[in-house]
């Protein structure tokens, strides 16, 4: 059985690395008082104080042999704080990039030389088609700059593993290691374990009529991910979409679930002394809370339980259910159903408040609206009752009026699509068709969610995969 392993990301000179979060204690912008130790030669940097002990800072990239950074410059360095057995050492970074979960089988070891000095001597598997990434050994670092000092036990003693002193156990004892995210302003910590990745945005598949705070589905490593704004569901201020920001794919057992962040701020634990159960929260964040503490600058960082995170979406117990029944059974489950590739057929992809895949053996045709109703449009944002159409009178409806949304605006990629309905030929205005999918190159599956079905069309792999919702003309029209 494959064990899972958390990696660390981080940058140095414009090129990205790894180590396994194991041996992270924490990570945190670069504190103006590090004091700089001059040497001739060698990777020390200078010495910073981390929770009452001083821990040497080794300038990673001028060990690699990369430009080194200097202090005052414009983004400020990262400091991450590392421990391999009773060893502590901080390394210089350019920034953390994120964390990715992955498998100890994908994790080979390239360099076997024990004697070798270089730092990186394996590699691990990224997947969807990015380049492996060079893992850092800490252990590896120490022994060749000759930088660490020894890990403080309670009492100041160093040099061995540290050891709980009795009766002290419940105040020494450390969280598991976490991440500490920003999310609409507020501090959010959560177990790095049950992080799948914090990665640059996915592309969203919009959704509809599934409930406040959802935002769709994303596609990550062969999962379909429902996408949620954590800000609007736990009620902190709105998440800056005009900002760049990460997105967290939370990933426990079968179920994930992905959500915005700002920024992620440090890895590292804490120790369970500090943590406090008896703090005022709104609602809908003492549902998912577990404690919380002050950081060194006095804010307070809430500690959340992913368990009951992901339980606020029953769309990824849906989905996870379905995968279950799927793995026990040949047999489709009622729950989420795959389309046999004969079924499929081709579609036509068209946006009108987001994108939606109607099948071809529904589309008559696809036309320009004349100037007379777009000038309607344009004065009056709204259409007439119907369309003319090879000397048939057809209903014509409003794509966005449809979803109770704003009325479609004037433009030139407007379409009308004349599609046929269960009961008759209806027009239906669009505002762009995006592409045609042949039939047999996407796979169709539908699931349930609150008693509604939701079908959607899948199209390409790893990078170029996307989904799209279908449109069912009858169920706009009604059935005959």
């Amino acid at each position: 059985m494959n064990n899972n392993i958390d990696i660390a990301l981080f940058e140095v000179a414009e090129q990205c690395f790894g180590v396994p979060c194991c041996h992270v204690v924490n990570a945190l912008v670069e504190p103006a008082d590090l004091t700089r130790i001059p040497r001739t030669q060698g990777a020390l940097y200078g010495v910073v104080s981390h929770r009452g002990q001083m821990v040497p800072v080794i300038d990673l990239a001028q060990w690699m042999g990369r430009p080194a950074t200097h202090p005052g410059q414009a983004v400020p360095m990262t400091l991450l704080v590392l421990r391999a057995n009773s060893k502590l050492l901080a390394v210089r970074v350019d920034a953390v990039k994120g964390l990715l979960r992955t498998t100890d089988d994908a994790v080979h070891p390239v360099c076997h030389d024990r004697d070798s000095t270089e730092l990186f001597h394996s590699v691990v598997e990224v997947g969807g088609g990015k380049a492996p990434l060079a893992l850092l050994d800490p252990l590896r670092l120490a022994a060749l700059t000759h930088i660490w000092s020894d890990v403080l036990g309670p009492g100041g003693t160093s040099g061995q593993e540290v050891q709980a002193l009795p009766g002290r156990d419940v105040d020494l004892k450390p969280t598991p290691v976490c991440a500490v995210l920003r999310v609409g302003g507020q501090l959010l910590a959560l177990p790095a374990e049950v992080i799948g990745e914090v990665a640059m945005p996915l592309p969203i598949q919009a959704m509809a009529g599934l409930g406040g705070g959802f935002l769709g589905m994303a596609r990550w490593r062969d999962h379909d991910v429902p996408v949620v704004d954590l800000s609007q569901m736990l009620g902190l201020p709105a998440l800056d979409r005009a900002q760049p920001s990460w997105l967290l794919v939370l990933s426990l057992a079968d179920r994930q679930l992905a959500f915005g962040v700002q920024d992620l701020v440090s890895v590292g634990s804490f120790p369970a002394a500090s943590v406090q159960t008896e703090v005022a929260l709104s609602s809908a964040l003492q549902a998912v809370a577990s404690g919380s503490l002050l950081d060194a600058e006095g804010a307070r960082i809430y500690l959340l339980d992913a368990q009951k995170l992901i339980d606020l979406v029953p769309l990824s117990h849906a989905i996870a259910k379905a995968k279950s029944a799927q793995r026990q059974s040949a047999v489709s489950p009622l729950l989420i159903k795959n389309h046999s590739a004969a079924s499929t057929g081709s579609w036509v992809v068209f946006h009108s408040g987001q994108l939606w895949a109607a099948p071809m053996l529904q589309l008559r045709e696809i036309i320009r609206p004349s100037d007379s109703l777009r000038q309607q449009l344009r004065e009056h944002q709204t259409l007439p009752g119907a369309l003319e159409w090879r000397e048939q009178s057809l209903p014509l409806v409003d794509m966005r009026l449809a979803q109770g949304q704003a009325a479609s605006q004037d433009s030139a990629e407007l379409r009308i699509m004349v599609l046929q309905a269960a009961v008759g030929l209806r027009a239906v205005l669009v505002e762009r068709v995006v592409e045609l999918i042949p039939g047999h190159a996407g796979s169709r599956f539908s699931f349930r969610v609150g008693g509604s079905e939701v079908d959607s069309v899948s199209v390409g792999t790893g990078s170029e995969h996307r989904s799209y919702r279908v449109f069912e003309a009858s169920r706009l029209f009604g059935e005959a």
